[in-house]
């Protein structure tokens, strides 16, 4: 079975309520990679144009995408006016790779007949090329446009991620990292992701209709314990850690709102909550004393109590 892979690779978990925000539900539906000796565990967006054709129950929110002024938005993301000479990208493909990487640094990656990629930071196209093997023809982003390219030493895909990670820039990524397809079966991986999300800049921000239904940072998630809320933190079940007491109490702060945990172990929807201790408590390495901090949400037991429960989805 060959590759028929159309889909965006992140490192991090800030972009799933971005994605969220096109295709409202499809953050569920989101594998993670394979893994390989010292490369980090990511997330495979599927492309949403397709996820909306194997889950009938999804939606996606083509308008959303659309800036008033596409020429505008070219223009600030630093996307080259002409077509490439592969024709492999089309405005989809491009807007969605600038819109998700407000939250964090993505590749838009495609694997069929030909295989491309295009890398966004920030709102703008920082790396992107093509090739097609059958026909001796490949391009790269140079001087600001899509200028052709040696096929023979073309990997547009490893080269477009190693602006996620540096050793993805080496790593054949074809075996076993990337999946086939992104989620062509439809199966459902996890929980929605409703964690805020990140504006980016505010000139950038603005091209993107779908951010006026967004959930600015600072708001507390659906479902989160909400500040003033009365905890216990536990002790992790299988190690000492990772505080040095069993068990302590304290109060979900209102610093920090409560936001998707981005670490490669994090728990399908585990939330991180800033936590004010009720008394100077000390790490398993021997780090402290702190009297706040953050927690994963698998640490934390609602304490019997009045006060503040959760945040109303």
């Amino acid at each position: 079975m060959g590759f028929h892979l159309n889909c965006v690779l992140t490192l991090d978990a800030r972009v799933l309520p971005m994605y969220e925000l096109v295709i409202p539900g499809g953050s569920a539906y989101v594998p993670r990679t394979g893994e390989g000796p010292g490369l980090p565990v990511g997330w495979v967006l599927p492309a949403p144009w397709e996820l909306e054709h194997t889950v009938e129950e999804l939606v996606y929110e083509r308008g959303g995408l659309t800036p008033h002024d596409v020429r505008a938005w070219r223009v600030a993301a630093g996307v080259p006016a002409g077509p490439d000479p592969l024709d492999a990208f089309d405005d989809e493909d491009l807007l969605l790779g600038s819109f998700l990487s407000l939250a964090a640094p993505v590749v838009v990656a495609g694997i069929g007949v030909h295989a491309y990629a295009a890398a966004f930071r920030s709102g703008r196209l920082v790396a992107a090329g093509g090739v097609d093997h059958d026909e001796g023809r490949a391009f790269r982003l140079a001087d600001g446009g899509f200028r052709p390219t040696d096929p023979a030493s073309a990997d547009p895909v490893a080269e477009c991620a190693g602006h996620l990670h540096a050793d993805l820039r080496a790593a054949d990524l074809l075996q076993g990292y990337l999946p086939r397809n992104a989620n062509h079966e439809g199966r459902r991986h996890r929980e929605v992701c409703s964690g805020p999300v990140p504006y980016g800049r505010s000139g950038r921000r603005s091209h993107f209709p779908v951010l006026s239904r967004a959930r600015p940072p600072g708001a507390p998630a659906p479902g989160a314990m909400a500040p003033g809320t009365r905890v216990v933190v536990v002790r992790d079940a299988d190690w000492d850690g990772p505080w040095q007491a069993v068990e302590f109490t304290g109060t979900v702060d209102a610093a920090i709102a409560p936001e998707p945990n981005a670490h490669p172990q994090a728990l399908d929807g585990e939330l991180v909550y800033m936590v004010a201790f009720d008394s100077p408590q000390y790490t398993s390495d021997g780090d402290g004393p702190f009297r706040k901090a953050q927690v994963w949400g698998r640490y934390l037991r609602g304490e019997p109590g009045p006060g503040p429960r959760k945040v109303p989805g």
